[in-house]
């Protein structure tokens, strides 16, 4: 299981500064943050929870008190039918109005998909890796991007330091960020097999 530090040294070599002269522990790690939110919108960690309705109010069912950070994804019932229903949170309370004629009763188990935020071990005080292998360097990839950006923002309050450095930089993270949203792109459609591997 990659951690923290295996996903620094990564980024180091995509930014071409494996010895970490140029860019902080800090430009890094805030660099994978704003790549894991980018590679949850393409490609969502995933998380099947049952659970009962503790309330229900017409065609509204209250659930249970929910983490904010997780989206719902879909919802079935107990037969594993999928039901049609909008989610909105509130108080730390999900609710949710089903439409059509499946409205389930207060006490019926619900299954919900979940979107789980990705983890590294050791950042953020995570305990565990959750990003695929098959994501690792492209992470990494988007991850350097934005460290790029943040520099090229900083170096233009250095004293003595050119404009045309932080052009310059500016065009590298682009082409990154380019890089890297295009192959979540192509993750996103192998997920959800729009795409086969094989590229057929």
């Amino acid at each position: 299981m990659r951690t923290i530090e295996d996903y620094r040294a990564g980024c180091l070599v995509y930014l071409g500064d494996s010895a970490g002269r140029r860019y902080t522990a800090g430009m890094i790690d805030a660099g994978l943050r704003e790549a894991l939110d980018t590679l949850r919108l393409y490609v969502p960690g995933r998380e099947t929870v049952c659970r009962e309705i503790t309330e229900m109010n017409g065609n509204e069912a209250v659930l249970f008190s929910c983490d904010p950070d997780h989206g719902i994804l879909s919802v079935r019932d107990g037969a594993g039918k999928l039901l049609r229903c909008s989610v909105s949170l509130w108080n730390h309370r999900l609710y949710l109005t089903f439409y059509g004629p499946e409205v389930p009763g207060a006490g019926e188990k619900l299954e919900l998909e979940l979107s789980v935020p990705w983890l590294i071990r050791g950042l953020d005080g995570a305990s565990q890796t959750t990003v695929p292998e098959s994501l690792c360097l492209t992470l990494m990839k988007g991850a350097a991007a934005s460290a790029m950006k943040i520099r090229a923002r900083s170096i233009t309050e250095v004293f003595g330091k050119r404009p045309e450095d932080r052009a310059a930089l500016m065009d590298q993270a682009m082409q990154l960020e380019r890089e890297f949203r295009n192959e979540l792109n192509i993750a996103a459609r192998l997920r959800s097999g729009r795409m086969s591997p094989w590229g057929k």
